[in-house]
């Protein structure tokens, strides 16, 4: 995760700034109510419109490398999570596949103690995932929230399920 966190830090830090100054300028409006203060709040909400925008945009469209396949960035940062996660507790049964840069495809196996409901809490920001393959998972006890755009999900020989 540390090698792809800095690449976000700059956008979100962007993005912070203009929050914050956004914030100042709404309160200065608020208690003077000058038009000269209306349009400085104007000009900074615009502003952190657009931090925001090129965060999001740093987010989800620049691709990096894991595993040697092209992930977005922020799906890259929940890989890594989960792989820590399954590494832990002893299993590391990660794979998955991609379609232009977001996980569409996800195997998880693990091997006892893992707390599966603990790694599968993070697929729902998986948002294009639309096949989730957990068979074979003892410590799996219930199911956390999916994604909407599931459309295959295979969780047989869970006991615990």
């Amino acid at each position: 995760m540390s090698s792809v966190c800095p690449q976000l830090l700059p956008a979100y830090q962007a993005w912070k700034d203009a929050l914050t100054l956004m914030d100042e300028a709404r309160l200065r409006y608020q208690t003077s109510g000058s038009q000269t203060d209306k349009q400085a709040f104007d000009e900074a909400l615009a502003r952190g419109k657009s931090a925001k925008r090129d965060y999001l945009v740093t987010a989800y469209e620049q691709t990096f490398e894991y595993r040697g396949k092209d992930v977005c960035l922020l799906e890259h940062l929940i890989l890594s999570h989960m792989d820590d996660l399954l590494t832990h507790g002893g299993g590391n049964q990660l794979s998955f596949e991609t379609h232009q840069g977001r996980v569409s495809e996800l195997d998880v196996a693990s091997n006892p103690p893992t707390d599966m409901t603990q790694v599968l809490t993070l697929v729902r920001f998986l948002s294009r995932l639309t096949h989730l393959n957990c068979p074979n998972n003892p410590n799996l006890t219930s199911l956390p929230e999916l994604p909407g755009s599931l459309t295959y999900l295979d969780c047989s020989n869970n006991p615990n399920l």
